[in-house]
């Protein structure tokens, strides 16, 4: 399929799945840019970086917190 396809395709897609779409496709676009995997890479070497399930649970304390 063609991008001209893509987009003539879209056209006709609700808002939800256009939103989905375009969520997607901009999830491909970063995944395919050099300077974007080298930045991830370096931030999951940091000391900063945090794993899924640090991420979660913090996000629970912060709700248990009310904020």
């Amino acid at each position: 399929m063609s991008v001209a396809e893509i987009k003539a395709q879209a056209d006709g897609l609700s808002f939800t799945e256009l939103s989905d779409l375009a969520r997607y496709v901009r999830t491909l676009a970063l995944r395919k840019d050099p300077v974007r995997r080298e930045q991830v890479q370096s931030a999951q070497k940091s000391k900063d970086w945090l794993t899924k399930a640090e991420f979660e649970k913090a996000l629970t304390d912060l709700d248990q917190a009310g904020r």
